[in-house]
This record gives structure tokens, C-alpha cells and sequence, in this order.
């Protein structure tokens, strides 16, 4: 473009179209990852590397666009959920569950003052639970009414839980949780 360069033109765009970088300057790599780029692709490019970006941008959209899949709203009576444990049927509040780790074919489920171990991986909870839980990282799911601060590779959740966070998991937290909570200067 003459007259405005691919980054000048993302910097000014509020909301950032999914894409991929290609170029032939490879000084442009960190750049482009400060602007959220999907993939950055030298020229020439071989097919091969071309279709990875092409998937990984799928996938990137494919998440985004199960999380904004609305679940059935959870009535007050119905804030809760049944587990089994070595000690029996447990009754847990979902408002009580900080976050939820995957242990393999278990799950560990933190509140404020437990930790409950459960025969269920986290791909087969995170399909049963409610819109407020979040997978931000391969291992975890948050409830995000617990989010404290979220930092560049860090979410801190209350009762001084601190876990990781994925690029992909950041940028769609940010797009679809906190900036539509966030307090600005200017109403929009």
C-alpha cells in the first residue's frame, strides 16, 4: 500500500480482523505479534506453510466462536453441580469454583478452601459447563467472575490463584469478557 503500511493500518482498526502476516522483512515479526497476528510467514512460501497459517486461523475462529455460543442462563436453584469422589456424591456451588486443572483423564476443581479430585477430563467438563467458565490454557478452565488481574502470560483469580494464559485464550477473554466490562474514558 503507498501510502499506509499493513501495521499502520491494524493500529488504527479498534477491532482487529483475524490475519495473517506475510512479508518478505522478517523484522517485522515482533511487531506483528504485539498486534495480535494469527501467524507471521516469510516469502516465498511454500504451500505447506501456508496451509498450517490457514489452520491455525481456523482454529483460532472455531474457538472464538464457541465461546460466544450462548448456554442456557443458570437459574439461582440451579447453581450447582453433583460430583462423585472417593468419599461419596459432593454438591458444589459453580459460583464457588475458582478454576478447574486437568490432571490426564481427571480434573482438579479449586475452590477458596478445597480441592476436589473428579474422573472427568477437562475436555468432557468443559462441554457441562456454564457460560462464566472459560478454557484459557490447555490445562485449565477459569471461572472468570473470579479474574483479579490479567498480566501478559498470567490470569490472578481471587484467593491468590495465579495460572497460565494463552495468546489465543487472551485475545478472546479480552474480546468477549473484559472489554465489554471495561470502564472507558469516552461512552461509546
Amino acid at each position: 500500500m503507498p501510502e499506509l503500511s499493513g501495521t499502520a493500518l491494524l493500529k488504527s482498526l479498534k477491532n482487529k480482523p483475524v490475519f495473517i502476516f506475510i512479508t518478505s522483512y522478517n523484522q517485522y515479526a515482533a511487531e506483528s505479534f504485539d498486534l495480535d497476528a494469527i501467524d507471521f510467514v516469510i516469502k516465498p512460501a511454500t504451500f505447506e506453510r501456508l496451509l498450517k497459517s490457514a489452520n491455525k486461523a481456523t482454529e483460532y475462529i472455531e474457538l472464538r466462536k464457541s465461546a460466544q455460543t450462548i448456554h442456557s442462563e443458570i437459574s439461582e436453584e440451579d447453581d450447582y453441580f453433583f460430583f462423585r469422589e472417593t468419599k461419596g456424591i459432593t454438591k458444589l456451588k459453580y459460583s464457588n469454583v475458582i478454576y478447574i486443572e486437568s490432571m490426564g483423564d481427571f480434573s482438579k476443581i479449586y475452590t477458596a478452601t478445597e480441592k476436589h479430585i473428579i474422573l472427568v477430563g477437562l475436555k468432557n467438563l468443559e462441554k457441562q459447563l456454564p457460560k462464566n467458565f472459560m478454557r484459557v490454557h490447555k490445562q485449565y478452565i477459569i471461572n472468570v467472575n473470579a479474574i483479579s488481574t490479567l498480566t501478559t502470560h498470567e490470569l490472578h483469580l481471587e484467593h491468590n490463584f495465579v495460572v497460565p494464559i494463552s495468546a489465543i485464550a487472551k485475545q478472546e477473554l479480552l474480546e468477549n469478557v473484559i472489554d465489554k466490562k471495561t470502564l472507558s474514558r469516552f461512552r461509546k
